[in-house]
Protein backbone atom coordinates (compact mmCIF):
# COMPACT_ATOMS: atom_id res chain seq x y z
CA UNK A 1 0.00 0.00 0.00
CA UNK A 2 3.32 2.24 0.72
CA UNK A 3 3.84 2.01 -3.39
CA UNK A 4 0.41 2.73 -3.88
CA UNK A 5 0.56 5.94 -2.18
CA UNK A 6 3.99 6.80 -2.99
CA UNK A 7 2.76 6.87 -6.54
CA UNK A 8 -0.06 8.92 -5.91
CA UNK A 9 1.61 11.97 -3.71
CA UNK A 10 4.57 12.03 -6.70
CA UNK A 11 2.32 12.09 -9.65
CA UNK A 12 3.47 14.42 -11.61
CA UNK A 13 7.21 12.90 -11.56
CA UNK A 14 6.10 10.08 -13.15
CA UNK A 15 2.67 11.22 -15.10
CA UNK A 16 4.47 14.35 -17.17
CA UNK A 17 7.23 12.38 -18.78
CA UNK A 18 4.90 9.49 -19.85
CA UNK A 19 2.06 11.80 -20.98
CA UNK A 20 5.22 13.74 -22.87
CA UNK A 21 6.28 10.16 -24.39
CA UNK A 22 3.58 8.49 -25.05
CA UNK A 23 2.10 11.91 -27.23
CA UNK A 24 4.98 11.61 -29.01
CA UNK A 25 5.06 8.28 -30.19
CA UNK A 26 1.05 8.41 -30.77
CA UNK A 27 1.70 11.10 -33.40
CA UNK A 28 4.93 9.24 -34.87
CA UNK A 29 2.84 6.28 -35.06
CA UNK A 30 -0.12 8.32 -36.97
CA UNK A 31 2.30 9.55 -39.33
CA UNK A 32 3.54 6.66 -40.00
CA UNK A 33 -0.07 5.13 -40.88
CA UNK A 34 0.03 2.41 -37.95
CA UNK A 35 -3.27 3.32 -36.23
CA UNK A 36 -3.51 0.98 -33.83
CA UNK A 37 -0.33 1.35 -31.78
CA UNK A 38 -0.97 5.38 -32.06
CA UNK A 39 -4.35 4.66 -30.17
CA UNK A 40 -2.50 2.46 -28.03
CA UNK A 41 -0.22 5.28 -26.67
CA UNK A 42 -2.70 7.85 -26.97
CA UNK A 43 -5.02 5.84 -24.08
CA UNK A 44 -1.78 6.06 -22.23
CA UNK A 45 -1.52 9.60 -22.67
CA UNK A 46 -4.86 10.01 -21.75
CA UNK A 47 -4.89 7.63 -19.08
CA UNK A 48 -1.35 9.67 -17.57
CA UNK A 49 -3.22 13.08 -17.95
CA UNK A 50 -6.43 11.42 -15.94
CA UNK A 51 -3.91 10.86 -13.26
CA UNK A 52 -2.42 14.54 -13.53
CA UNK A 53 -5.91 16.19 -13.34
CA UNK A 54 -7.28 14.32 -10.26
CA UNK A 55 -3.69 15.32 -8.27
CA UNK A 56 -4.17 18.59 -9.60
CA UNK A 57 -8.11 19.19 -8.29
CA UNK A 58 -7.66 17.04 -4.85
CA UNK A 59 -5.33 19.83 -3.90
CA UNK A 60 -1.45 18.36 -4.27
CA UNK A 61 0.43 15.32 -2.69
CA UNK A 62 -0.67 15.33 0.74
CA UNK A 63 -4.65 16.28 0.08
CA UNK A 64 -4.82 13.73 -2.74
CA UNK A 65 -3.17 10.51 -0.56
CA UNK A 66 -5.61 11.93 1.97
CA UNK A 67 -8.92 11.30 -0.13
CA UNK A 68 -7.79 7.99 -1.33
CA UNK A 69 -7.37 7.11 2.22
CA UNK A 70 -10.54 8.33 3.15
CA UNK A 71 -12.07 6.08 0.06
CA UNK A 72 -10.70 3.08 1.54
CA UNK A 73 -12.48 2.87 4.74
Amino acid sequence: MDLIFFLIRYTPFWSLPVLLIAMYFSYIYWIKDIRVISLGFGLIAFISLSFLAYWIFAGGPDASVQQILQFQQ
